[in-house]
């Protein structure tokens, strides 16, 4: 571990403090969903396209949101967004125990959660620790995004445990006073760039910056965009298009598939464990992904991770509906 005159290096903080955001942020927005769909639209007679659409909303939201908070991040970090975003996130989803018809579900949990969501997430975290890490950002960035991981191995089967035991209300309200008091403190982690604090990425010294050591993030700031410049490259569009796709398969999967599995027949706690099991080799690989990131060409390496997914979903539609519990629990 990099020191700084005997101190740790702020970055590491940044991943602790994006771990826990992202753990949050996508916790809150779409593992615990699945265990709230069917106690909520057996009270108000919703079907499940109407509940899900909340989700659809919340994609188109998350894309708006980042667009213009994008252009904000370098100026002022990632601090404020947090704490900004920490506030809506927990005001929504403690809001949640109080809505009483489709459209107040569509605009809390689909608007003004999805905002929240966004400004703790990882686009916030992301940007900040593509500044602190060079020569190792991949690993950086999937040590923080463990968090999201884990949010996947605890969140499903503890929202289901609360909605069985207090009911949908009070478990939303509930989850609202955890999102504020886990996520406020992070803030205070987060900085905004390396120099602010006459550091160096990758928590290097000036003495091995002189001698040749700091090559790489020169080379990387040389390479960089500004986002008008990346705006003009066809290859942002398809980026975005392509990671949209992407997110969009797992959202649906997340929130569907507690109800899938009840529906076949499996108990609600069964049904959100699966999503647990699912979570935990994400969880494990998310470093020795961050490596062949530093190493490999991320192209390559995300349309393998795609693949995978995508196949995997196939496994566990098909498994599900014929009850095969091993191939459940292969393809998850």
């Amino acid at each position: 571990m990099s020191l700084s005159n005997n101190r740790i290096y702020c970055g590491y903080w940044i991943v602790v403090a994006g771990f826990v955001t992202q753990f949050v942020a996508v916790g809150m927005a779409n593992y615990v969903v699945g265990s709230f769909m069917i106690p909520m639209i057996e009270e108000f007679g919703w079907s499940r396209a109407e509940f899900s659409a909340s989700r659809s909303i919340g994609q188109i939201v998350m894309a708006f949101t980042g667009f213009i908070i994008g252009a904000h991040i370098d100026r002022y970090g990632g601090r404020p967004f947090i704490v900004v975003g920490a506030f809506i996130l927990a005001a929504a989803t403690f809001s949640l125990g109080s809505i009483n018809n489709l459209v107040q579900w569509w605009i809390i949990n689909g608007v003004i959660l999805t905002m929240g969501a966004a400004m703790i997430g990882n686009l916030v975290i992301n940007v900040s620790l593509g500044k602190w890490f060079v020569e190792r950002r991949g690993r950086a960035v999937a040590i923080a995004g463990m968090g999201i991981s884990l949010g996947g191995i605890m969140l499903p089967p503890i929202a289901t445990w609360l909605v069985d035991i207090f009911g949908w209300r009070e478990s939303w309200r509930i989850l609202g006073l955890i999102t504020v008091l886990v996520t406020l403190p992070m803030a205070v982690l987060v900085r905004r760039r390396p120099e602010d604090y006459r550091l160096h990425p990758d928590g290097k010294s000036q003495e091995e910056m002189d001698s040749g050591h700091g090559d790489a993030a020169k080379a990387d700031f040389e390479k960089s965009m500004t986002r008008a410049q990346a705006m003009r490259t066809s290859s942002f569009y398809f980026l975005v298009l392509a990671f949209g796709l992407f997110q969009i398969s797992i959202t649906t999967m997340l929130i569907q598939t507690t109800p899938l599995m009840t529906d076949a027949g499996y108990s609600r706690f069964v049904a959100s464990t699966m999503i647990s099991i699912a979570s935990v080799p994400a969880f494990l690989s998310k470093p020795f992904w961050g490596d062949l990131i530093d190493k490999y060409n991320p192209k390559k390496l995300a349309a393998l991770g795609a693949a995978i997914s995508g196949f995997s979903v196939i496994m566990i539609v098909y498994s599900v509906a014929y009850q095969l519990d091993m191939l459940v629990y292969a393809g998850s």
